[in-house]
């Protein structure tokens, strides 16, 4: 077998030497960022699935303000509920990475 037919994917990844404990910042900020990507992503489909609202008007001020609207509550809801949403991911990341 030579090295153009193996894929990428198909090579085994070797364990760490030693793991080590659960990094409690590297688990907020994996948090923080997928679910609060995924919410980000959410509202901001949903915000075009919507179209304009009559109430603010459509001025690039009332678009910052959604913006931030938008962001304030993704981070919001993910520092509430982001940790369910993110568990299997985390596993699947500590185990490639060598964190768990």
């Amino acid at each position: 077998m030579n090295a153009a037919s193996v894929t990428p994917h198909a090579l085994p990844l070797s364990p760490p030497e030693a793991k080590p404990p659960e990094d409690l910042s590297t688990r907020e900020a994996f948090d923080g960022f997928v679910a609060g990507t995924l919410f980000r992503e959410m509202l901001k489909s949903m915000r075009t699935s919507m179209g304009e609202t009559p109430y603010f008007g459509n001025g690039q001020a009332n678009q910052i303000f959604r913006d931030r609207l938008d962001g304030e509550l993704a981070d919001r809801m993910a520092a509430t509920g982001g940790k369910t949403l993110t568990q299997d991911l985390y596993e699947a990341f500590g185990n490639q990475t060598g964190l768990k």
